[in-house]
């Protein structure tokens, strides 16, 4: 579990990254000590949103086929604690090369047009789609979505409650996933495939296409593969974060199953 989904911060030497934007208030060039592991993009305390968020977007992305950059959650030595402006700190890929995109470049390269849609599709699963989506891409090779701070609902408030770990913060808990049920999912992922469509100049069932395929996979996503990618929350933070995360994935799945007609699963608590 530790080896894949989790990194600790006393195998990387941490340098300031001085580049604007990408969510949070500081973020690291994370370089290791060892070369078998991954250089990373570390982020943490984020203005408005605790960046596990990032974690679980990049995780679940990734269990469905979205090309986007790997992400692990950072285990703090106390050494370390000086360092980081929040408990949640978050390591993601670090891919070099990567240029801000070029539509022009994009359309007519199934490819990458593909992976543009899938970016949109992710946003349009786990956020409300309010600001700009970030991206970016290799040249001829992928588009990569960034930035997932703002999503799945979750807010430093919501964090920190959890985090209290007490009956307080599973009334939270219960009132954020009753609201998440009550959002208009299928408006979201219409509105998704309609932005998708307008920005790279295809039409609109041509991104239904390749967006259907996404959400197919997204739904045939197991109990078990949720709960692997979660577990690590449990692990370096409190139970009652992964299992917040994983009821808004299945709740998730269950929109999705209905807007795309397929059959409703039960799940076991």
């Amino acid at each position: 579990m530790a080896d894949e989904y989790i990194l600790n911060t006393t195998d990387y030497e941490f340098t300031l990254f001085e580049h604007q934007g990408l969510g949070g208030t500081r973020k690291y060039i994370a370089s290791p000590k060892k070369k078998q592991m991954p250089k990373l993009l570390v982020k943490h305390g984020g203005e408005y949103s605790p960046s596990c968020s990032n974690y679980m977007y990049s995780r679940t992305g990734k269990a469905i086929g979205v090309t986007i950059p790997q992400s692990y959650i950072m285990r703090i030595a106390e050494r370390d604690k000086h360092l980081f402006d929040s408990p949640c700190a978050v390591g993601i890929e670090f891919i070099d090369g990567l240029q801000p995109v070029d539509l022009e470049s994009i359309q007519g390269n199934k490819k990458l047009e593909s992976d543009m849609i899938n970016c949109f599709v992710l946003a349009g699963l786990f956020t409300r789609f309010e600001d700009l989506m970030q991206t970016a891409y290799l040249p001829s090779v992928a588009v990569y979505p960034l930035d997932f701070d703002e999503s799945f609902s979750m807010d430093n408030g919501l964090f920190n409650c959890i985090m209290r770990d007490d009956q307080y913060a599973e009334d939270a808990v219960v009132r954020v996933l009753r609201n998440c049920r009550q959002n208009n999912q299928e408006r979201c992922l219409e509105i998704a495939m309609e932005v998708a469509a307008k920005t790279l100049k295809l039409r609109t069932d041509e991104v239904r296409m390749i967006a259907m395929k996404l959400l197919r996979q997204f739904v045939a996503l197991t109990e078990d593969q949720i709960d692997s990618i979660a577990e690590p929350l449990d692990e370096v933070f409190t139970p009652l974060l992964a299992i917040y995360y994983e009821e808004y994935v299945h709740i998730i799945q269950e929109k999705v199953r209905s807007y795309i007609g397929a059959p409703s699963i039960p799940f076991i608590s």
